[in-house]
């Protein structure tokens, strides 16, 4: 039996066969569940974009007035929080499956639309209201995996004064990620910002019960084929579902790639890469084909959630990476030389159209297999952070540890054409 004791919990996490991925520790990440079920990234889209209605404000104070103060015992206080999400119309009922239990759970055709944890007061010691939700979705759900659903399940963490959503997913095993940050209910009353985003939070909450109710009651309680495998995210078409086509595998490491190769549904044999990312310069890649050094995109299309979703041609039948070249004996300095003049001259071009990269590395330099002049035809792939060179920044969390970079180039700083030349001078290290 696994604990929700913070430490047991950590000792089960450091067994790869048995983890639950949730952030903690980070490296048991998997694919986000925003994009294992629409759900999730809805609901991080509409946190932002709801304007709160006059139920919403009163749900919010109700929680403030329950969750602020300090309560001579934890029964009152679980009670009191059950009875204002009662007034909602949200309705947690208390449950207990084995050694596990819960401070309420949303069930929809014996399927827990929503659990609720309600934690004490920071400082206890006792165990972990994010841990003992997880072991409780596990338990309650493990029973149906034949059912093929990935069970969507909204969690409402609570400790202290203190209020948080998760969203878990079933893929292989459980799946967990935080949807929102822990809002504290302690603040000021003239604080309208926190309150605002307090009351957006519960109000998306409460849109999310009903979209999950709809899910689960139309779900069915027989096996049946999966229309598609709940290992991969679920969007699976394009072009307003004009093309479709079936995950294959993952590409790259497990740990962070968003990177999947497919096979169009209406052409056997057409493969293409899948690529999910927040953050994508369309304009760059068109141009990149047109000159005819990048792959051929197929699509772009925004996704609840943030997200991005590339779609273009899957070349790795012809090409490798320039990284798995350079400690070749066969490749000789002129034909280095000569590459890096070509490479340099289609840089120049995409500058010259008011472009940049911002990630010029052997590892994103794909050249023809076995072809140890470099004569032949090259591609730039990952436009991640390119774009125009008067917009283009670099993320935060700009990696100049394990990758070599210029020493004036830092996160957020705004991509200059020379960076992308200087990046050259250290693709053959």
């Amino acid at each position: 039996m696994i604990d929700a004791d913070p430490l047991i919990f950590q000792e089960h996490q450091s067994n790869p066969e048995a983890c639950i991925p949730c952030d903690r520790p980070d490296k048991t990440r998997a694919i986000p569940v925003t994009l294992i079920h629409p759900i999730f990234g809805t609901f991080v889209d509409e946190c932002s974009s709801r304007i709160p209605t006059v139920e919403d404000m009163q749900l919010a104070t109700s929680l403030i007035d329950v969750l602020s103060y300090v309560h001579s015992s934890q029964v009152s206080r679980h009670k009191g929080m059950r009875r204002i999400f009662e007034d909602a119309d949200i309705h947690f009922l208390p449950a207990e499956l084995g050694p596990y239990t819960t401070g309420g759970e949303i069930v929809v055709k014996n399927f827990r639309s929503s659990i609720a944890q309600f934690g004490d007061e920071i400082g206890y010691t006792g165990s972990e209201p994010y841990y003992q939700a997880i072991l409780y979705y596990l338990e309650s759900t493990r029973a149906f995996e034949h059912l093929h659903s990935v069970f969507p399940c909204i969690f409402v963490l609570i400790f202290g004064p203190f209020i948080s959503f998760a969203g878990a997913v079933w893929t292989d095993r459980p799946t967990i990620n935080m949807l929102s940050p822990a809002f504290p209910t302690h603040f000021h009353s003239t604080d309208t910002n926190i309150r605002d985003t307090l009351a957006r939070h519960l109000g998306t909450f409460r849109s999310a019960l009903r979209s999950l109710q709809t899910y689960y009651e139309g779900l069915s309680t027989v096996s049946t084929i999966p229309s598609c495998s709940p290992m991969f995210p679920y969007k699976s078409d394009f072009c307003e579902e004009r093309y479709s086509f079936h995950y294959i595998s993952r590409v790259g490491s497990v740990g962070n790639s968003l990177v999947f190769k497919g096979e169009m549904r209406s052409s056997p044999h057409d493969l293409v890469f899948i690529k999910f990312t927040c953050q994508y310069s369309e304009d760059l890649h068109r141009y990149c084909t047109s000159e005819r050094f990048a792959p051929s995109l197929r699509a772009l299309e925004k996704l609840p959630g943030g997200w991005q979703m590339v779609i273009m041609d899957d070349i790795s039948a012809e090409y490798v990476e320039l990284y798995d070249m350079i400690d070749s004996k066969d490749l000789k300095p002129a034909c280095k030389t000569d590459f890096t003049n070509r490479l340099k001259d289609a840089l120049v071009k995409l500058h010259e159209k008011g472009l940049v990269h911002g990630d010029v590395r052997n590892t994103n330099i794909m050249v023809k297999k076995d072809d140890m002049t470099l004569k032949e035809s090259f591609m730039l792939v990952d436009f991640d952070w390119g774009g125009k060179a008067s917009e283009a920044r670099y993320p935060l969390d700009l990696n100049t540890t394990t990758v070599k970079r210029p020493e004036w180039v830092f996160g957020r700083r705004r991509i200059e054409p020379q960076h992308d030349l200087t990046m050259l001078q250290y693709i053959w290290s």
